[in-house]
């Protein structure tokens, strides 16, 4: 159990370092705005329109092959 256990140490720090480094810039972002970051769907709605059509052929083809929301 022991040797199986060890091969899960690495991607467990790994995964709670990276969700540590994501909670502490959105608190950094809140804090330098002063209380009100800037809405995501602001940035996409910049996005370039091939990059918006990549997004919906992925989800058309998550549907396509038998992925359910």
């Amino acid at each position: 159990m022991k040797e199986a256990g060890s091969a899960f140490i690495a991607p467990t720090y790994l995964f709670v370092g990276t969700l540590v480094v994501v909670i502490a810039v959105g608190l950094y972002k809140v804090i330098v705005s002063g209380g009100h970051p800037v809405a995501v769907a602001a940035a996409a709605a910049q996005a370039p329109v091939g990059l918006q059509a990549v997004g919906v052929w992925i989800l058309v083809k998550a549907f396509a092959s038998g992925a359910r929301l």
